[in-house]
């Protein structure tokens, strides 16, 4: 019994210190808490008195110990577990992020609303307020209402919140809810009303005294406690900031935290939470400000870093650092309108951070969109292999006609044989001699160290490469080539007199503006074909010429050589075939695959009369079949 007299003659002693800085109007509100001086601390944070709240901290905390949390003393932990909950409400998002879909409005139903509140004012008399006051538990859930149930006009997001009224519990908007009155079951507690339940409960008598009661909060501390602990509960349940959520209030508050590894856990604990709410559970709700949430977050997360490394958190500094990395990833993809991209997650997992598996899922949902530059900056971001994103953006330009983009594109996954670089050599070197003996004999001299870093067999996107050009049977316009040339040559000039200027000239896409060529002249009734592409027709294969350059182009840089002597095969070429033996003296089993395919296919009279065009005698081809 000593012990207790002792601890209340202590709370006494420093409620007095405390009461020292308040006015005389003040002090009459909290005369009643003298024997409890945290809950004078608590009204204080409650009503933001910051600057009282930090003069009352000096004064109490060089005297009060560190101790347990203990409900008869004040203690430091005390006043930091205080500072905790009261900072995490700060941080409150009242939004609702699984909207029953029914709700959902369409726009013409908004419009017609819009345009009924234009011509007809709100009839406050069509809603009685019921006769008893409903419990909590009656009360109409946030999750079935999205707007206002008394003017119908406003929309709830993070910035218009949702209100109850303690005296119908409907559901309603800040505008339409700012009176508060005393409500039986509430005590005297000043509770927040709707108009509609405010006009019909205080009628039109202004000189009421209910009227001044109910402008109580605006003389005094709405927030008060007293020492009936059924009323603090009430005053502790219906209590809320107003302007939540808000880092800035949150971090105020968490100054006046003791200097523990609680001060850097709990703002960890809280970018947790606020990061859990961007990660969509379903698609993303037009209540949440994704910007100013991500904008929160890293506020948030550098106050974090810089509290664990002051308070040497371990591992705090670089759990920050992974949020900040992932807010930015966020950040980029809010920044483009593709948040509605990330997977939907499972809220049950414990790991609420974007792993390697939903960044995979994502990256490849960009890619479906064609959103080629995001999912190279998210692929990077997350330490993906860009590879793939490199092949699918090159096939889908070469679909479209951008050749020279598409072999921007496929250099960057496809590894260049040495061969290529010494074919283009050895072909300069031919030019600008003037034996053809001597050119061929330098030109195998060059390729005679390199003819087999060409790969065995071609990589399977060069197959799909090959495969898509050769399924290309467009007859390409001389125009729209002419357009190209005219468009890479500009490009080549703007580059040289703005060399400072990153940004690339678009490629031009072949194939699209010669299929819109085409609808242009059907549709104008030109249903022939122009007579320079019947003549190409008759003379040259199926395949356009631009596309069957293409092929040898990628053949020839990345493919193997059997392949490429095959598409010429393919396409009827068979001088080329033979004169490419020669030029890289190729060993005999390719010779013999090449001539058994001509057998196979039933060209080896052709085959065989080409030899002889180059060499009558046929002994080139006994020299050839030594290699």
């Amino acid at each position: 019994m000593h012990n207790v007299d002792d601890n209340s003659l202590r709370s006494v002693e420093l409620s007095l210190k405390m009461l020292t800085v308040f006015t005389q109007n003040e002090l009459e509100q909290l005369l009643c808490l003298i024997y409890d001086p945290l809950s004078i601390i608590e009204i204080l944070i409650m009503n933001t008195k910051l600057d009282k709240l930090s003069t009352v901290l000096d004064i109490v905390k060089p005297q009060v110990p560190y101790t347990e949390i203990n409900d008869n003393r004040l203690s430091i932990e005390a006043i930091d577990e205080l500072l905790r909950r009261y900072a995490e409400k700060t941080l409150d998002f009242d939004v609702i992020t699984n909207p029953n879909p029914r709700l959902l409005r369409t726009p013409e139903h908004k419009l017609m609303q819009s345009l009924d509140s234009l011509n007809l004012d709100y009839d406050c008399h069509g809603f009685l307020m019921p006769d008893e006051v409903p419990l909590k538990e009656d009360w109409v859930p946030n999750s079935e209402v999205i707007e206002c149930m008394r003017c119908q006009k406003v929309t709830f997001s993070m910035f218009n919140r949702r209100h109850h009224c303690r005296r119908c519990g409907r559901v309603i908007c800040y505008n339409c809810s700012v009176h508060r009155m005393q409500v039986p079951s509430y005590g005297d507690i000043l509770v927040r009303v709707c108009e509609d339940c405010y006009q019909q409960t205080m009628g039109s008598e202004t000189s009421d005294p209910g009227d001044s009661m109910s402008t109580k909060s605006v003389i005094n501390d709405f927030w008060l406690l007293s020492d009936d602990p059924e009323h603090n509960n009430i005053v502790r349940e219906e209590f809320s900031y107003e302007h939540a959520p808000s880092v800035s209030l949150c971090l105020a508050l968490m100054k006046y935290h003791s200097k523990t590894i609680e001060y850097p856990r709990f703002l960890l604990d809280q970018c947790k939470n606020m990061f859990e709410l961007l990660l969509p559970s379903q698609e993303p709700t037009q209540e949440i400000d994704y910007f100013l949430v991500i904008k929160m977050l890293k506020s948030l997360t550098v106050a974090a870093k810089m509290s664990s490394i002051e308070c040497n958190l371990p591992n705090g500094s670089s759990l920050a650092d992974r949020i900040l990395s992932q807010a930015e990833l966020l950040s980029l993809l809010a920044e483009r309108g593709c948040l509605n991209l990330l997977p939907i997650t499972n809220t049950h997992n414990k790991e609420a951070y974007i792993d390697a598996p939903i960044l995979r899922k994502l990256r490849d949902k960009l890619l479906e969109r064609e959103q080629w530059n995001l999912a190279l900056e998210v692929s990077t971001k997350a330490g993906l292999d860009n590879t793939g994103i490199f092949a699918t953006w090159g096939k889908s330009c070469l679909k479209a006609g951008c050749l020279q983009l598409a072999r921007e594109k496929f250099q960057r996954c496809l590894d260049r044989n040495i061969y290529s670089e010494n074919l283009e050599t050895a072909t300069c070197e031919e030019s600008t001699s003037n034996s053809v003996l001597k050119s061929r004999t330098m030109s195998r001299l060059s390729l005679l160290s390199i003819c087999d870093c060409k790969p065995a067999k071609n990589p399977i996107l060069l197959d799909e490469i090959i495969n898509i050009l050769e399924s290309n049977m467009q007859n390409i316009d001389k125009e729209i080539i002419e357009r190209a040339d005219q468009q890479k040559l500009s490009g080549s000039v703007s580059t040289l007199n703005q060399s400072f200027n990153l940004s690339a000239q678009p490629d031009v896409a072949i194939c699209i503006l010669n299929k819109l060529k085409n609808l242009k002249s059907i549709s104008a009734g030109q249903y022939c074909q122009p007579e320079h592409i019947k003549e190409t027709n008759l003379n040259t294969p199926v395949m356009d010429k631009i596309f069957f350059d293409e092929c040898v182009y990628y053949l020839t840089r990345y493919g193997s050589h059997l392949s490429l002597m095959e598409f010429y095969l393919r396409h009827g070429y068979f001088e080329k075939v033979l004169n490419y033996v020669l030029e890289t003296q190729l060993s005999a089993d390719i010779f013999i695959e090449i001539y058994m395919k001509c057998l196979k296919d039933g060209v080896i009279n052709t085959f065989q009369e080409h030899m002889s065009i180059i060499d009558s005698s046929l002994e080139v081809w006994k020299v050839c079949n030594m290699f």
